[in-house]
């Protein structure tokens, strides 16, 4: 089932060695990222959700007393077996994704020109200010009006998503200036977005992603950098007990929020699960249960493994026309098909059974493997990584130039793309909506101050009757 024997048997020992693989490619993708004079980091805040769903899931089985014991896995199926199988696939996955993304730096490609003029506060230093007002009106004010409409309903996310943008420039900024009461804020106010998606919708995925984009495109320009390497295993286990405490206390909190209750009601089943908060212990039968139960993309991905090809045929590139077709607006084409929810597709291609309203993430790893097996594994994530790749590096030649809203018009598509557990169709449909709201902003409102600032060159060079880069 696997293209190679190496580390090909299902043992603990090749659990452990897999994991501290991926680590040391982990590691690798951080070098070739510091290295880089032009990078904001966005494939380092893809490689800790990758790791999420990849590795972390895995990690029960590296401890010898560790066996599945509960009803549902027992059920499901889980076993060490499909999960090396899966880890195996995705850590060969990540292999490819960080060679595409080293590779990306030696891509041709062209710089944006020098400016003969200074760039208005409006662009540089009060943007990160504009853009947390904006996604603040997006989320609470713009997306619900957005939602009515028809092909709109997503621009209100990726409004909402500036916020990763605007904390990350107050935090950039503080940190260059030294102020670090402010930086340390600034990185603390993260704690308010899974805060915030809690209180609101009863989900705290969108906000824990929304906060690790943050840590982790922090991270890229942040030193020392051993500092930074120990942040990063905080954030690892940090996130590991948070996600324990929202399991046991989830079902109490979404019942209050999708029963309608007051804000204060939801706020104190937050504060209740603060309250008898647990830390994550590895010798805890329960906790590694937990954790399998929920994070564990591998399952799924061994399970794919196993099944098609056998008893499944390969989708031959049909989840890829998906994807090519994601970005045409369904006002304009009424009957496209569906692509938000993977529930069907991992069920057949895994012979998994699931409950009807069952929300299931595919991911990469499994949409890429049931195309073509593990040669799309190696061609796509080396696609994938090139792409995302690219995008950070025309972020980051903006950033490098103080040109803050340029390098959101860049960044805000690119983060579109940090979803390791969703379709390749959600992903292209995030990525083209993130661009035509950059676009859309920079329309009717950021172009103009370049245009003002531009004004006096522009006049000089039409009485000289030449032309001057905008």
């Amino acid at each position: 089932m696997l293209p190679f024997d190496f580390l090909a048997d299902p043992t603990r020992d090749n659990v452990r060695a897999l994991t501290w693989l991926w680590l040391g490619l982990f590691f690798l993708l951080m070098l070739v990222q510091w290295r880089s004079q032009r990078s904001v980091g966005l494939p380092l805040a893809y490689a800790l959700g990758f790791a999420m769903l990849h590795v972390i899931g895995s990690w029960p089985y590296c401890f010898d007393s560790y066996v599945p014991r509960s009803a549902i896995l027992v059920q499901g199926g889980n076993s060490i077996k499909i999960t090396h199988l899966g880890l195996w696939m995705s850590t060969l996955g990540f292999a490819c994704f960080v060679v595409g993304v080293a590779i990306s730096r030696f891509l041709p490609r062209k710089e944006p020109p020098l400016r003969s003029y200074t760039l208005p506060p409006q662009l540089t230093t009060q943007l990160p200010g504009t853009l947390l007002l904006l996604s603040l009106a997006f989320f609470f004010v713009i997306g619900p009006i957005l939602r009515r409409v028809p092909s709109f309903g997503s621009l209100g996310v990726g409004g909402a998503f500036l916020s990763v943008i605007a904390i990350f420039l107050f935090c950039f900024r503080a940190y260059d200036q030294q102020r670090w009461q402010q930086f340390f804020g600034w990185l603390s106010s993260t704690l308010m977005f899974p805060f915030v998606t809690v209180v609101s919708m009863g989900f705290i995925g969108y906000g824990v992603g929304a906060a690790s984009s943050v840590w982790m495109l922090v991270l890229n320009f942040a030193k020392p950098r051993l500092l930074s390497l120990a942040v990063f295993a905080c954030l690892i286990a940090g996130g590991l007990t948070l996600y324990l405490n929202w399991v046991i206390s989830r079902e109490s909190i979404r019942e209050s929020v999708w029963g309608g209750r007051s804000i204060s009601a939801r706020v104190d089943q937050v504060f209740f699960m603060i309250k008898h908060f647990e830390v994550f212990d590895p010798n805890q039968q329960t906790h590694l249960e937990l954790v399998e139960l929920r994070l564990n993309q591998n399952d799924l991905v061994g399970k794919a493994i196993s099944h098609t090809g056998s008893s499944e045929d390969f989708a031959r590139g049909r989840t890829f026309l998906v994807a090519l077709l994601a970005p045409i607006p369904r006002i304009l084409w009424p009957g496209k098909p569906v692509f938000g929810g993977s529930a069907g597709l991992v069920q057949k291609h895994t012979g998994q059974k699931f409950a009807e309203g069952t929300s299931v993430g595919a991911g990469q790893v499994l949409e890429f493997y049931i195309n073509f097996g593990s040669s799309s594994v190696i061609i796509g994530f080396f696609l994938f990584g090139l792409a995302m790749g690219w995008l950070d590096l025309r972020a980051g030649s903006y950033l490098k130039q103080g040109d803050y809203w340029n390098m959101t018009r860049w960044l805000l598509p690119g983060i579109g793309m940090l979803q390791p557990g969703g379709l390749l169709g959600e992903v292209v449909g995030s990525v083209a909506i993130n661009t035509v709201l950059v676009q859309l902003l920079h329309h009717f409102f950021f172009a103009q101050y370049y245009q003002i600032a531009n004004l006096p060159a522009l006049q000089a060079a039409q009485r000289r009757g030449s032309k001057v880069p905008r």
